[in-house]
């Protein structure tokens, strides 16, 4: 996971966001940082659906009691 927050920050965000979907099918989870660094990488390119939903993603792993049921329809 540290490849995409390096991706990111070194202004690649798209390559960040496909070694994130690449991860996803291995079933290995982001950390905050990673989530974070995600959520910038969504940003660069525009992409606000992603961000929602990274966004979700992150409250429901890293703080599962944040989210409210509005939220939880994404």
């Amino acid at each position: 996971m540290a490849m995409i927050v390096g991706y990111t920050q070194l202004d690649h965000p798209s390559k960040a966001l496909k070694l994130l979907v690449d991860k996803e099918w291995t079933g290995i989870l982001p950390n905050p940082v990673t989530t974070a660094s995600v959520l910038s990488a969504s940003a660069l390119l525009g992409h606000l659906n992603r961000g929602k939903t990274v966004h979700c993603l992150g409250a429901l792993l890293h703080h599962p009691g944040w989210i409210s049921k509005e939220e939880k329809v994404y």
